[in-house]
């Protein structure tokens, strides 16, 4: 998986953000064949068929909300459209934040409801 984000930050770094996502829509074909051909041809039926469930859904990637940190103050919300993840550092395809830089995805404890604009529980990954 690093050398996936590694060839896929290569891309955005060379060409942009339309680089960075054929690169990524190359990578995850690769990787879908790859995983494919080890499996028998009942397994392979129904891996093709979710794919193709994966293709026809595919449409505006969402729009997450995280937070930076302020020394000294709250947190500023910032929008984001994430990329691809492996669960422990996601892609961010755009939004005002930086390589490296350090982020916020959610709140735990305290007796606030979660809002329509918070993280869903799968952004846990970001980073």
């Amino acid at each position: 998986m690093k050398d996936a984000q590694t060839q896929i930050r290569a891309a955005y770094r060379a060409g942009g953000a339309e680089e960075g996502k054929a690169k990524g829509k190359e990578l995850r074909l690769s990787n879908r064949l790859k995983i494919r051909s080890l499996l028998t041809q009942e397994q392979q039926k129904k891996y093709d068929q979710m794919g193709q469930r994966l293709e026809t859904a595919e449409g505006p990637a969402p729009v997450y909300r995280v937070w930076t940190p302020v020394q000294g103050g709250k947190p500023v919300p910032v929008e984001i459209t994430a990329g691809v993840s492996d669960g422990s550092f996601t892609e961010v395809v755009s939004g005002a934040v930086k390589e490296g830089q350090e982020v916020i995805t959610e709140a735990l404890g305290g007796n606030s409801k979660p809002t329509a604009t918070q993280a869903p529980p799968t952004m846990r990954g970001i980073r």
